[in-house]
């Protein structure tokens, strides 16, 4: 598991990466300021890579 800290805020940037990994592992590091934001992300990445 790739926890990431201060992440940019491209979802379609992320996905890419996580694609490259062997169980397409990256979770968004959730901040209460973007806790929304870092779930949306975490589902696309997810639903992009099953």
């Amino acid at each position: 598991m790739v926890f990431l800290s201060n992440a940019p805020d491209n979802a379609e940037y992320w996905v890419k990466v996580a694609r490259t990994q062997d169980q397409c592992s990256i979770r968004y590091r959730l901040d209460d300021r973007d806790e929304d934001a870092a779930e949306m992300l975490y589902k696309k990445i997810s639903l992009t890579c099953g």
